[in-house]
């Protein structure tokens, strides 16, 4: 799955929701800003205190990449956020499981 931001201005990629998020990913995650600057990508709770579950059911660790960085949760403003400018934090608002 790649979430990538456009090229032109204003241009981003947003995976919202107001409260948790949850996805299976059959195999890589991509989260890309794009070129243009200022534009990001994220996948995004409203709530400060959301999760965002991930799970993996083919990947044994890793499967998720932010602006190509494997395993990297934000970089700049791409990534995964709880909240609006709060990064998600892993094991507590970024839950991954892996395998079947």
């Amino acid at each position: 799955m790649r979430q990538p931001s456009g090229s032109g201005w204003g241009a981003n990629a947003l995976l919202y929701s107001a409260e948790n998020i949850t996805m299976t990913i059959g195999g890589n995650l991509f989260i890309d800003g794009g070129h243009t600057p200022g534009n990001w990508a994220r996948v995004q709770t409203g709530d400060r205190d959301g999760v965002i579950t991930l799970r993996f059911p083919n990947e044994q660790s890793g499967g998720f990449f932010v602006d190509g960085f494997e395993g990297k949760i934000k970089h700049g403003q791409d990534g995964f956020f709880a909240g609006v400018n709060k990064p998600a934090k892993l094991g507590d608002t970024l839950v991954l499981i892996y395998g079947p």
